[in-house]
């Protein structure tokens, strides 16, 4: 795994009234033990937080328009942003850890370790063949 991608981020539009725009956005750590902590340095160092326990947080930069894009123009400044997350995520990761075959409870959340992961337990490559490729 490449180690500069340890963590999915989806975002979920709900709706926009016109004026409100609402958001769902889900962070999941890729290929980790969410229970560890996040990222442990191969050569000492501060390691990160227990991803089940960190504080996420997140900005807006909203551009009025697309009309000319791409562009350099500053997001609109002083826009309020509203953010709730799950209360209880340590709970949720380890009920969620009883319902799967975990091979390995106790990993480390290292380069090294999540770079040894067995290839039958690692996601699938992107294909690269023409034939099964989709194309517009």
């Amino acid at each position: 795994m490449n180690p500069n991608q340890r963590f999915s981020i989806l975002t979920f539009p709900q709706f926009f009234n016109g004026e409100e725009l609402a958001i769902n956005i889900v962070v999941l750590p890729r290929d980790q033990n969410p229970l560890n902590p996040a990222i442990v340095p191969d050569l000492g160092g501060n390691q990160a937080p227990v991803f089940a326990d960190a504080n996420l947080s997140f900005s807006a930069h909203i551009f009025d328009g697309l009309s000319v894009f791409p562009h350099n123009f500053a997001p609109i400044p002083n826009l309020g942003l509203v953010t709730s997350s799950a209360a209880n995520p340590r709970d949720i990761f380890e009920a969620l850890g009883n319902h799967f075959n975990i091979i390995n409870a106790n990993f480390v959340n290292s380069n090294a370790n999540l770079a040894g992961i067995p290839v039958e337990h690692q996601p699938e490559a992107a294909r690269t063949d023409e034939a099964s490729t989709v194309r517009k």
